[in-house]
């Protein structure tokens, strides 16, 4: 398995819509794998990036925005098709798909739309 973070000052266009109108639970919730199956809103920061380096041979686990809902929290992986979308440090109310992952050991989020916040 090969991974980088990436650091970049300059954000890629946005990729999604806008977060959806669903019920709002924690980070922890995610990262204790606490919620059934269904789409979720997070309120989170976006400690690091994910990406796959795209090296021909690589392995890569998917492209990822690392959060947190404040420093020294645990932090989640949320699944995202352009992670330098995403600000480190920026504020984010997340909209996520959360179903169990293969081998239906982990929860698995994968990110359906955002909004900046202040």
């Amino acid at each position: 398995v090969l991974w980088a973070t990436a650091c970049t000052d300059s954000l890629a266009p946005r990729t999604y819509p806008v977060a959806g109108d669903f019920p709002e639970i924690p980070t922890d919730t995610l990262r204790l794998g606490s919620p059934p199956a269904g789409s979720y809103n997070v309120r989170a920061v976006v400690r690091s990036l994910r990406e796959c380096p795209n090296c021909p041979g690589c392995s890569c686990i998917p492209d990822a925005i690392i959060i947190g809902d404040q420093v020294g929290s645990a932090p989640v992986a949320v699944e995202v098709n352009v992670p330098r979308q995403f600000s480190v440090g920026g504020r984010y109310l997340l909209s996520v798909d959360v179903g169990l992952g293969p081998p239906n050991q982990f929860v698995q989020a994968v990110l359906r739309g955002y909004n900046a916040l202040n």
